[in-house]
């Protein structure tokens, strides 16, 4: 079977910006799911 790779870029990238939201109880994990995930660390209170 043929196919194109779908990993082929053409040079021109370019940043996204994306908000998330993360609901939950308390001590269910949301502040470490951020962390985990993002660039920056999270506030814990």
């Amino acid at each position: 079977m043929a196919s194109e790779r779908s990993d082929a870029t053409d040079g021109d990238t370019t940043a996204l910006a994306l908000k998330i939201l993360v609901a939950g109880g308390f001590g269910v994990g949301k502040t470490t799911l951020v962390g985990a995930v993002s660039e920056i660390r999270p506030l814990r209170t």
